[in-house]
């Protein structure tokens, strides 16, 4: 809980106690009066939260029957009303404690490179990008978030997880939940708004991101920080229609297409109808494999990603050229570049990878790879981080990819979840747990193997620095185990 809120919850305590059994005059009003102002200044200061609500209902009740009892003379006391009085205040205390406890506000933890992390919006218009339900082609911006090393924090501002209180209402509404998530706008990261470029080093290599559908571009951020302050410069990219919500330099949001999402879901679930019909063992890769070739609507939707990807690379070496003006002319290496994406994203790095050369590698955090590469060999090397699959599965973390792959590294996490491979695995650790998001796995130690690999991968292959740990899992990392397919 933030300071104010714990003012204000022991202000709303010492009103009760000093109101039933102390009964001192002037704490009759003062203290209730000061536990409003301090829910009044909390919500000024350090913003609403919507799990404080009912602090904020005792304290205004509280600081009512204070005025209430001061100035209207009192009357014959009604026990049974008193005793309800009493547990209901009560209840609303407890729910006071157990909602912020339950969903606190914590801030991103700090990167471990040695450079400080700025951060920028850019919007890039693809003039011809496709529709997927309608096949048609029409001009569409593309939301990117850059993170990259700076050299100071600038202005000093400080960027929040998510900042537009519109987008926390759109995730809420994809996820059926009422309009609670406010408090993502709160949460703190590493990154400081449009902070100078530092000049450590001449010139940056670059990595693009692709997050899961449904979701948005930043939702892992941690690793932008860490890898931005290790020397890379990344570019989030946004999928319109598909992310939850777009959110472009002017502050403009454009949200998910229920029509587009549920068309999606559908297209899956006969996916799965027809590959019953052609596999009978559905634990075999065959399976899998015969699951994605059927996901036709999916398979076109991964192209797009995979179109945004390649159109961002476009942008990219017109940044450096300064074609666009911006910070980065003459400081990219745009022949140095690599994409890493979760779930869905994960599977359109590896189609980006497919029908892109200038892609020196790839990361897919946890993803089926929906797409064309599950009939076609990925010349570039790539890395799996996932669940663990149970002692008897069938289906490997790599069976959805071309049988004659080569030249690829998967990292299971014993205790890990699909979702643990996101930001929220970090700031919603208990609520998320509760309800069986997350695996056993801590956030801590999910937070550190993903840096850890992540980082190493990017460094062999785009910084040309050995990353043992590639090879044979260190003896710190007991909760590991790898599979390293090298080419022939």
């Amino acid at each position: 809980m933030r300071i104010l809120e714990i003012f204000l919850l022991v202000g709303l305590l010492l009103s009760a106690l000093n109101i039933l059994f102390i009964r001192n005059a002037k704490g009759c009003t003062i203290l209730p009066a000061f536990s409003v102002v301090f829910a009044s200044i909390g919500i000024g200061a350090e913003g609403y939260r919507f799990v404080m609500t009912p602090a904020y209902i005792l304290a205004a009740a509280l600081f009512v029957f204070s005025l209430v009892k001061r100035f209207i003379k009192a009357r014959k006391k009604h026990l049974v009303l008193k005793g309800f009085t009493i547990v209901a205040f009560f209840l609303f205390y407890m729910l006071s404690i157990a909602l912020p406890i339950a969903l606190p506000i914590i801030d991103l933890p700090e990167p471990g490179g040695a450079q400080l992390v700025g951060t920028m919006r850019l919007d890039f218009t693809n003039p011809a990008r496709r529709e997927l339900l309608t096949g048609s082609t029409a001009a569409q911006a593309t939301a990117v978030q850059v993170w990259y090393p700076a050299s100071d924090t600038g202005n000093g501002k400080p960027a929040l997880w998510m900042d537009s209180r519109k987008a926390a209402s759109l995730l809420a509404q994809m996820q059926g939940i009422p309009d609670i998530l406010g408090q993502l706008c709160l949460i703190r990261t590493n990154s400081y708004w449009n902070a100078p470029l530092s000049n450590k080093t001449a010139r940056y290599p670059v990595i693009l991101f692709s997050g899961g559908a449904g979701m948005f571009n930043g939702q892992n951020t941690i690793q932008m920080e860490e890898l931005a302050s290790q020397g890379y410069i990344v570019f989030a990219v946004s999928h319109p229609y598909d992310d939850f919500a777009s959110v472009y330099t002017n502050g403009d949001i454009i949200p998910y297409r229920i029509n587009q999402f549920e068309a999606l879901i559908k297209d899956s679930a006969g996916a799965i109808a027809e590959a019953k019909q052609q596999v009978t063992d559905e634990n075999s890769p065959d399976f899998h494999r015969a699951l994605i070739r059927n996901c036709k609507l999916n398979t076109e939707n991964v192209r797009i990603w995979s179109d945004d990807l390649i159109f961002v690379a476009d942008q990219i070496i017109r940044l450096n050229d300064g074609s666009i003006p911006s910070i980065f002319k003459n400081r990219l290496e745009p022949e140095n570049i690599a994409i890493f994406g979760h779930s869905f994203g994960g599977a359109a790095a590896g189609q980006a990878c497919l029908a892109d050369s200038r892609f020196k590698a790839f990361i897919n955090l946890d993803g089926t790879p929906f797409g064309d590469t599950v009939d076609n060999v990925i010349e570039q090397p790539f890395m799996i981080i996932c669940a663990a699959p149970g002692p008897d599965a069938k289906i490997t973390p790599d069976s959805g990819y071309s049988q004659e792959q080569k030249d690829y590294l998967i990292v299971m996490v014993e205790g890990s979840k699909h979702v643990d491979y996101t930001d929220l695995r970090v700031i919603i650790p208990y609520a998320g747990k509760a309800i069986g998001l997350f695996g056993t796995i801590s956030s801590e130690r999910q937070t550190e193997i993903m840096n850890a690999y992540i980082v190493s991968f990017f460094n062999r292959h785009l910084k040309g620095i050995p990353a043992p740990m590639l090879e044979t899992v260190p003896p710190h990392y007991p909760e590991i185990k790898i599979k390293n397919i090298k080419g022939i």
